[in-house]
C-alpha cells in the first residue's frame, strides 16, 4: 500500500468519512528541512488505499538556514 512521505506540521481534516493530509515538513539526516504542498485523501470506511489529490513538485522546496544566507 502506497502511503505518503513521514512529515511533521502537516494540516489534517475529516469530512464524510475520509481524513484528508495536506503539506508539512520533513527533516533530511543532514538537518535540512524540506516542505511538502501535497494532498491526500484516505476513505476511513474502507482504509487501503491513500488517494494523491496534489502531488508534490517534483523540486523540493528546502529552507535555507542562516549559516548558508551568509555564504552567499
Amino acid at each position: 500500500m502506497f502511503w505518503p512521505k513521514a512529515r511533521m506540521g502537516a494540516a489534517l481534516a475529516l469530512k464524510g468519512g475520509k481524513v484528508f493530509v495536506y503539506g508539512g515538513i520533513y527533516e533530511k539526516k543532514d538537518g535540512a528541512q524540506v516542505t511538502f504542498q501535497d494532498l491526500y485523501a484516505l476513505d476511513l470506511h474502507r482504509p487501503t488505499k491513500w488517494n494523491v489529490l496534489v502531488e508534490e513538485p517534483a523540486a523540493e522546496s528546502e529552507w535555507i538556514t542562516d549559516d548558508e544566507e551568509e555564504e552567499e
